[in-house]
């Protein structure tokens, strides 16, 4: 699945994800991948600030600049 106009303060709510069904998640100059360890993935296209939550409620952010993730 493909995200598109994203806008700063947004929450990609990842559901029932866990830390431990994500197998990758790349940062890049205006985009985030995830991939998940059942073959699926999620592309987000923009360098919004986003909020990614996942299904224990814990947060992070992704710095376009660093290529980090964030705790929020």
């Amino acid at each position: 699945d493909t995200i598109q106009g994203i806008n700063d303060g947004d929450v990609v709510n990842l559901g029932d994800i866990t830390l431990a069904q994500i197998s990758d998640a790349n940062i890049s100059a205006d985009s985030v991948s995830i991939r998940f360890n059942d073959g699926g993935s999620l592309q987000i296209n923009g360098t919004a600030d986003v909020t990614y939550q996942l299904a224990d409620g814990t947060k992070f952010s992704a710095n376009h600049q660093q290529l980090s993730w964030q705790a929020k």
